[in-house]
């Protein structure tokens, strides 16, 4: 800014200081984006006889006898701003003629003077005030006079214009013009600073108090479209009601001010969906302990708080009476300063106290309208002013009582505003014709809102099959389809046919154990083919069933399985240990004989009453609860939407947990159309890179997944057939998905009670503001309720209530929550409703906005939590008195949980041991910070914005160490984008520092890009500290440094086919049954082996004997997870099989140094340019892979080993550049070997 005139002293009449609402002002002034605030333009309209001269000398007459308007201000190189009154200042107007102009044209000047004036604005270091003529006709002029806010008020406009007036009449008829001597505004400014600061900020924090939510108005257009004014919206009470407004206070002998006041305040709590309503009224602050004030020019007023709450028994005219009362305290403190009144509220100071301000315009300028003996006189006249709130209702009493309302148009849409006038104007009839009706009872809507809240946005019905169960509907998919592929988990392809035996087979087993209608079987699993045959088993016994989670700890699975009243468990052996002694009976899938033949479909015995599966969620009690989804709960969701959006030939991907209802959506529409599942491994889901390879490799179609996982798909999927992608648990932005081509995408929303999802919103284009979750799916009801239970306006927030056949049968086991969140709709007669507890808002078209929750409830990563359940397990904790949690963004809007505790300070690493017995690793709190105290608010309620930042805790129990090598500080980097933690060593644990699993992914995503192909989720997962995972990716790099290839063995040519595609594939299963299987492992335990030490040992045999080769090359994955340890073994060194056994079982249980690697670095080895006829296996484990389909790229012929109780389960996948023939060559000759093993054996014993 430049630097400002100088002033000689002769032309200085005073110097002043400025009152704190001038100092507001000059704030905004000194801010460029906020320098059009304040700019004041009031147009009047002359008539009578207008000379130009005249007016000019009349303004300068007005000017010399009104200190205000020869003020300029300084500030610069000052202690304190100063308004420096000028002795004189030369004015000028400036003068226009538009008179000759057509109507058209004239219209457009007009308005353009008007706006060029106000794009002018102002310079505060010269007077900020002007003055322009235009002449329209002989008898009709514009005249435009414009000032800066800070020099005076809109009262002062009145007596500026009157002595206008005055003056002109005194120069017109020649008359000596002589005003009286008026008071500096040094005085006011005494009176002012001499108000006692101690009684002013008792009253405010007293009127204040409890007061922590701005009332803020429906919004719906995006903040930074900025237009250059403001827009106006004007509205009127008829003259017969403001006559019966008028009597009716003066019956109540109250102000009118109360009374209008009084009903913005219901007006803003009904759309605030609140109790308790605050905003600003302007005061006019002149007093009668300066002399003269009424007469004086300057600027004296002050906006202030006003607070109208609500009680509930209160009727309207008790309310309009304590209103009143309440305006009478408020005058002995007008004079405090607005930035006072800030600190003493709990509202953050940034955001203001409030958004709306009420303005009484009652200054005397219709008085001098009227005065017929002037020679000339005022018609009309308009006024504008820009400020920094966003909705000004300016009042202006008379016959009729006329509102402007001026609001931010890049804001509130006009049809906001013009519905806030109706209803406005709704309230005030509303209180004057039922004063003794209660407040709560007062109506807002019109028939007309009713109908289209109601009816227009819950039109979509249609038929459903709901006459089945779901597993009849399975069970007929099926037999139409059974020789379509159902499921592809790894190797194991399961067909319709398949799957339905499998499923038929454990039915019959469970029905066999007493499960019936409404009894509860658990299925204790992680994604796998076992675990679809579990859910549709559970189904066809007549059964509901429950998934665990296998990754939940002990306490929370015996929870679960005691509060449901659970007596059967399906699950695996590996799982057992976290029963904890349960008394349960569990059915282990690993060992269940799937192999008998197909005993037929069970016999129905469900009604689509009956349940079909509880599913878990946090609860607020602390413990979790189970929700009862109903067979006809589960038919609405998928017909009323799912099903038409699915074909036979679709494709999708289950990545879920089982325990998380997101798994519901991604399973049965898809198997109920006849689609194929494919069922991903943890690891390919969190590393992006393999998920992406996975859509492509296996043409996946359709995917349901969380706005994270979405948010790193987007750029990423080129070749692709997805082409239906659905979105939910959590916010879906429009940058998470602005480069995704060639697929639909949905934005899906639902809780569980009412069976996983209601709405599902088509992303068409890119939008300002938020992504809706859209209208009501086909056959269901939405209302938009306010805290009593009364429907909202269009656009106002308010909790949402669903009614339909999708809303579940309650809780389980819990008959007091379930009758305070499901009741009988009285908006949908007939319909069973949810209270969701979830803030949203109508937008155009009868889409939902989603604003929050009305509890603590909130989502992270797609998982629903109640922190009160968390706050609950840390006051459970010894020596912690206090609790709070808080769902807090770090970095890139990053959310993740905080918990803050009171009592002795424990080690975050203590704390967080403690939590993962008790909650789910999606509950654990990535940060805790010790608090001497909680920070309360004035109401003694906990001030949760006062709550420190968790960026700057950490614990200091590790000590902070710091990179000493190039990969450490790369990692180091990459962390530090990540994690708001300040201080990051290389020891440190990355998820106790603040990682989760989508902070893992990226980190993967950018580690990949310095090492490509080089580190796994898997990896990250187990080096979990940048030194660790520095030494790893080094000693990775080492590997492949070294050249190590793929030997690989060559196989005669009648082994392989033409085909020079290898990257198809081909499956062959084989079983060891009895009494072979017994034999080889007394076999193996004879001589100190393991049955897969001596499978491995033959299998590399027959190799050999297939090849001619004396020395053969076998990876094998028998002892660690993705690790890959190469075995070479030659023959002419090994003189028996027990030789050959023992050296494999030593190579593997790293007795020599053979190079072990991950299976990631496997897979990038190159396979050394083998040829043709020359094949790479692999040796497997079962178990010990988290990504199978990576594996095809490498290896031609992959021989997994599964041991169970009674048998051996072999399982080839082979290239299909191996022929049938040549494959079933290997396999006969395989079992032929172990045969004969057996044998020799026996003879030799």
């Amino acid at each position: 800014m430049a630097e400002a005139k100088q002033i000689e002293r002769d032309q200085v009449q005073d110097i002043i200081g400025l009152t704190p609402l001038q100092e507001g002002m000059l704030f905004h002034y000194l801010n460029p984006q906020d320098r059009e605030h304040y700019f004041e333009q009031l147009c009047v309209w002359l008539e009578g006889d207008v000379q130009a001269d005249l007016v000019q000398h009349a303004w300068n007459l007005v000017i010399a006898n009104n200190e205000a308007l020869r003020s300029v201000f300084r500030w610069q190189k000052l202690k304190s701003p100063l308004q420096i009154v000028l002795k004189k200042w030369d004015f000028t107007a400036a003068l226009h003629d538009c008179s000759q102009m057509p109507a058209e044209q004239r219209n457009n000047f007009l308005h353009q003077l008007k706006k060029d004036d106000q794009r002018q604005g102002f310079d505060l270091t010269e007077v900020p005030f002007r003055v322009t003529l235009c002449k329209e006709s002989e008898q009709k002029y514009l005249m435009m006079i414009s000032n800066h806010h800070i020099l005076y008020d809109g009262w002062s406009n009145g007596i500026i214009l009157s002595e206008f007036l005055d003056a002109y009449q005194h120069l017109y008829r020649n008359v000596p013009y002589a005003p009286g001597i008026k008071t500096s505004n040094k005085e006011y400014l005494k009176y002012v600073q001499s108000q006692g600061k101690a009684g002013q900020e008792h009253y405010w924090r007293s009127y204040l108090a409890g007061f922590d939510t701005k009332s803020l108005l429906p919004a719906f257009l995006s903040p930074s479209e900025k237009e250059e004014a403001p827009s106006i919206h004007n509205f009127r009470l008829p003259a017969e009601q403001t006559l019966e407004l008028i009597q009716y206070v003066r019956s109540l002998k109250i102000t009118l001010a109360a009374f209008v006041y009084t009903a913005w305040g219901i007006l803003l709590q009904r759309y605030t969906n609140s109790a308790d309503a605050l905003f600003g009224t302007t005061v006019s602050g002149r007093t009668d302990k300066v002399r003269g004030m009424e007469s004086m020019v300057g600027l004296y007023i002050n906006t202030l708080p006003f607070r109208v709450t609500a009680k509930p028994e209160e009727t309207v005219s008790e309310l309009l009476a304590r209103m009143e009362e309440a305006l009478r305290v408020r005058n002995d403190f007008e004079a405090t300063a607005l930035v006072d009144v800030y600190e003493y509220s709990d509202i953050d100071k940034r955001e203001g106290l409030f958004e709306s301000v009420l303005v009484f315009e009652n200054y005397p300028l219709n008085a001098a309208m009227q005065d017929e003996e002037q020679v000339i006189r005022f018609t009309d006249y308009e006024m504008s002013e820009s400020t920094p709130y966003e909705m000004l209702l300016s009042i202006h009493p008379g016959n009729e009582l006329n509102f402007q309302m001026q609001y931010a148009g890049h804001k509130f849409p006009l049809e906001i505003v013009t519905q806030l006038s109706k209803h406005f104007l709704c309230f005030i009839h509303e209180m004057i014709m039922r004063p003794e009706a209660l407040v709560n009872e007062l109506h807002i809507l019109t028939e007309q809102d009713t109908h289209r809240l109601l009816t227009d946005f819950n039109r979509s019905r249609q038929p459903i099959p709901i006459q089945h169960t779901i597993q009849q509907h399975f069970e007929m998919q099926a037999a139409c389809s059974p020789q379509r592929t159902a499921i592809i988990y790894g190797q194991a392809v399961l067909t319709y046919e398949q799957l339905n035996k499998r499923a038929n087979l454990l039915a019959h087993h469970l029905r066999a154990k007493q499960v019936e209608p409404e009894r509860i079987v658990g299925i204790l699993l992680e994604r796998s083919a076992d675990a679809i045959v579990s859910m549709l088993a559970v189904l066809k016994a007549g059964g509901a069933y429950m998934p665990i989670d296998p990754e939940y700890p002990a306490d929370r699975i015996k929870h679960m399985l005691e509060g449901s009243g659970c007596k059967h468990l399906l699950t695996q052996r590996n799982w057992l240990e976290k029963l904890d002694n349960a008394d349960i009976e569990t059915v282990l899938l690993s060992e269940f004989d799937f192999e008998k033949s197909d005993p037929g479909n069970p016999a129905p015995i469900n009604e689509i009453s009956d349940l079909a599966y509880i599913i878990y969620t946090s609860g607020s009690t602390g413990k979790p609860k189970g929700v009862m989804v109903e067979h006809r709960n589960l038919n609405s969701f998928i017909y009323s939407f799912m099903y038409d959006q699915l074909q036979a030939e679709d494709r999708g991907i289950w990545q879920s947990s089982l325990s998380f209802d997101t798994s519901v959506e991604e399973i049965f529409p898809l198997l109920l159309r006849g689609g194929t599942l494919v069922i991903l491994p943890r690891a390919d889901v969190l590393d992006i890179n393999r998920l992406v390879h996975c859509i492509q490799e296996q043409q996946i179609t359709f995917m349901s997944c969380s706005p994270h996982l979405i948010h790193q798909l987007n750029g990423r999927l080129t070749d692709h057939r997805l082409r239906l992608l659905i979105s939910g648990g959590d916010e879906l932005k429009w940058s998470y998905c602005d480069d995704l081509h060639g697929m639909k995408l949905y934005n899906s929303y639902g809780p569980s009670e009412t069976t996983v999802a209601v709405t599902y919103y088509e992303c068409l284009s890119p939008t300002k503001g938020r992504i809706p979750i859209g209208g009501p799916i086909a056959n269901h009801y939405f209302a938009v309720v306010d805290r009593l239970g009364r429907l909202q306006p269009y656009g106002a927030e308010g909790e949402l209530w669903i009614a339909g056949p999708s809303v579940v049968r309650g809780y389980l086991n819990s008959p007091e929550m379930t009758a305070e969140k499901f009741d009988e709709s009285p908006y949908f007669p007939g319909e069973r409703m949810y209270k969701t507890g979830d803030l949203v808002r109508w937008l155009p078209g009868g889409l939902l906005d989603y604003l929050g929750r009305v509890d603590q409830q909130v989502k992270i990563r797609g998982y629903r939590i109640e922190l009160a359940e968390i706050e609950c397990a840390l006051l459970n904790c010894s020596g912690i008195r206090e609790a709070a949690v808080l769902a807090v963004e770090v970095n890139n809007g990053h959310r993740t949980l905080c918990a803050y505790y009171v009592g002795i300070q424990q080690s975050e690493s203590a704390l967080r041991s403690y939590l993962q017995e008790r909650l789910p690793a999606y509950m654990i709190p990535s940060y805790f910070v010790h608090m001497e105290k909680m920070p309360l608010t004035v109401n003694g309620k906990l001030d949760r914005h006062s709550l420190p930042a968790p960026a700057m805790q950490r614990d200091n129990e590790t000590r902070c160490v710091a990179p000493s090598n190039e990969i450490e500080q790369q990692l180091l980097r990459i962390w530090q984008e990540l994690l708001p933690t300040e201080r990051i060593g290389i020891h440190d644990n990355f998820f106790e520092i603040g990682g989760d699993s989508i902070l893992l992914m990226r980190m993967h995503a950018q580690i990949d890009i310095l090492y490509p192909n080089r580190v796994s989720i898997t990896d990250l997962f187990a080096y979990m500290t940048i030194s660790k995972l520095a030494q790893f990716i080094g000693e990775e790099g080492a590997h492949i440094q070294s050249g190590q290839v793929f030997e690989g063995v060559v196989l005669p040519q009648v082994f392989f086919t033409r085909m020079p595609d290898g990257s198809a594939r081909q499956i062959k299963h084989f079983e060891c049954a009895e009494p072979l299987y017994s034999k080889l492992r007394k076999l193996a335990q004879g001589e100190g082996l393991e049955t897969h030490d001596v499978a491995l040992g033959m299998f590399m045999y027959l190799l050999q004997q297939a090849s001619g080769q004396q020395a053969v090359e076998v990876q094998s994955i028998v002892s660690r997870t993705d690790t890959v340890v190469p075995i070479r073994v030659d023959f002419n060194a090994i003189e028996d099989f027990f030789q050959l056994f023992s050296f494999v079982k030593e190579i593997n249980n790293g007795k020599w140094t053979n190079g072990s690697h991950s299976l990631q670095t496997a897979i990038v080895e190159r396979r050394g340019g083998l040829p043709d006829t020359t094949i790479v296996p692999l040796f497997v484990k079962s178990g010990l892979i988290s990504n199978y389909s990576a594996l095809t790229r490498s290896y031609d012929l992959i021989l997994e080993f599964r041991e169970t109780r009674d048998r051996l389960e072999f399982c080839y996948e082979y290239s299909r550049k191996l022929s049938q023939e040549g494959l079933d060559h290997l396999v006969l000759g395989y079992n032929q070997l172990l045969a004969d093993l057996v044998e020799q054996y026996e003879l030799l014993a």
